[in-house]
């Protein structure tokens, strides 16, 4: 089973607590004072927020890695017959 990733996005560049939108993030949850409502300081829930989307990528590579050999195996199908 041949698995083609050349369909997989690239990686996006690596969100951590010194990139801008963190500290964007922190702002706005701090400027709606949801911080104030789970008690639990702006750059912490900031943080995790980034975190899970990491997550979200991560899982998504995987998914398009495993679906990679179903995709290959359709497009083999699809493909003209030189017999």
């Amino acid at each position: 089973m041949n698995s083609d990733i050349t369909h997989c996005p690239p990686p996006p560049i690596p969100i951590d607590e010194k990139h801008p939108f963190t500290n964007e993030l922190a702002s706005l949850l701090n400027r709606h004072s949801i911080d104030n409502d789970l008690n639990t300081p702006d750059f912490i829930i900031a943080d995790m927020v980034v975190k899970m989307l990491e997550a979200i990528r991560i899982a998504n590579t995987r998914k398009q890695l495993w679906r990679a050999p179903l995709r290959q195996e359709i497009i083999n199908n699809q493909a003209p017959n030189n017999a």
